[in-house]
């Protein structure tokens, strides 16, 4: 009885903890490179001003933004499932490993394809820009395609609220 409880109250914070999540993340701007929150939908970051770019390149850059975040909305909230189903197998009393394998299996897959799209992005904004202005962005600059909840290079709308801690996503 007490068991069932325990597994009601945790299946019912983590419904309200992932409804209140995603709500948070469909309201976050783009962030800095390796900075705080994200600046709201229009702003464009710092590491880009100094690079003289051109109105092609940041017409460019925006649009492959944009594209970016709608193809890893669908993948970023099915890692947030899966990390809350591993956590859900790991409070059982007596976790059956073969599941919870199974879970971090699923969970990695899908963080590997994140980090494709995220490297495969980068790559791509990078073509955008010239020789000279690469040379002038910041040691390890993720041009705004960075880990959201990783340490540095947050890329869009990365910071330290809601207390997820390190390397979310």
């Amino acid at each position: 009885m007490r068991l069932k409880v325990l597994s009601l109250v945790v299946t019912t914070v983590a419904i309200i903890s992932f409804a209140l999540v995603c709500k948070a993340e469909a309201q976050w701007g783009r962030g800095r490179c390796g900075m705080g929150m994200g600046m709201g939908p229009g702003f464009f970051p710092d590491y880009f001003q100094g690079l003289n770019l051109t109105q092609d390149q940041t017409a460019k850059i925006n649009n492959l933004h944009s594209e970016f975040f709608k193809v890893v909305a669908s993948l970023r909230s099915d890692i947030y499932a899966k990390k809350l189903e591993l956590n859900n197998l790991l409070l059982e009393q007596v976790p059956d490993t073969d599941k919870v394998k199974k879970k971090q299996d699923e969970l990695s897959t899908l963080q590997a394809q994140l980090a494709q799209k995220r490297l495969q992005c980068q790559i791509e904004a990078r073509k955008i820009l010239t020789p000279e202005q690469i040379a002038q962005l910041p040691p390890g600059c993720s041009l705004g395609f960075g880990n959201m909840f990783g340490r540095g290079n947050r890329g869009f709308g990365g910071g330290y609220g809601l207390g997820f801690g390190r390397n979310m996503w």
